[in-house]
């Protein structure tokens, strides 16, 4: 009988040990699982935004010129251009640019307020999600010293970026463009550096 209390008491104490293990290791979960909660990166449903480099380069070519209500009588022109480039965040993409000009001052530019009509700017990623983009200046005939020979005008005027559709969805930022025409053939050479501040993606959205 004492043997069998023994062998009775002993178990009892095994069950009671591995209970006790088994809710210290839950406490300790919860405990973890608490301080990750607490991360604000972490915290569900809400996006986390970064700011990143933006640094596009594009070569465009005219569609049309041609007189338009919404430019106004000449010499103003309503401008399209686009053409295929590369840069980060937005990788291998195409540039469309709408847009009037002013033929005699050689000032241009669009409506931001007509982001989703007709007359606006916009760069394409290969995933197909739209950036939205604004600018606005003047084309000035010669080159710059650092400028190759057969620059025949340029602009370096600030950008905007003004939201879109997908990944770029509420996005923002701004920077400065430095294009030209070029002698050597009938196409504009665009270069444009300033920083995105956009919903964090899953990897770096740093793509070349």
């Amino acid at each position: 009988m004492k043997n069998l209390l023994k062998i009775l008491f002993a178990a009892a104490c095994a069950i009671l040990l591995v209970t006790c293990s088994k809710s210290d290791r839950f406490g300790d979960d919860m405990s973890v699982a608490g301080l990750k909660y607490r991360q604000p990166l972490r915290i569900k449903g809400k996006p986390v935004m970064v700011t990143l480099p933006f640094d596009v380069h594009y070569l465009s070519s005219l569609v049309s010129m041609d007189p338009d209500a919404r430019c106004g009588d000449p010499p103003y022109y309503r401008i399209i251009n686009e053409g295929p480039g590369n840069g980060t965040v937005v990788g291998k993409s195409f540039i469309h640019f709408d847009f009037c000009f002013n033929i005699d001052n050689y000032v241009y530019g669009n409506d931001k307020s007509s982001v989703n009509g007709k007359y606006f700017m916009y760069i394409v990623a290969a995933n197909r999600d739209s950036l939205y983009i604004s600018v606005a200046g003047k084309v000035i005939l010669g080159r710059l010293p650092y400028m190759p020979s057969y620059v025949i005008d340029y602009f370096k005027d600030p950008f905007e970026i003004l939201g879109g559709t997908g990944r770029f969805k509420g996005a923002t930022g701004s920077g400065m463009t430095d294009d030209y025409d070029s002698s050597l053939d009938p196409r504009t050479y665009h270069h444009w550096v300033g920083t995105i501040t956009m919903v964090k993606g899953k990897k770096d959205e740093c793509i070349h």
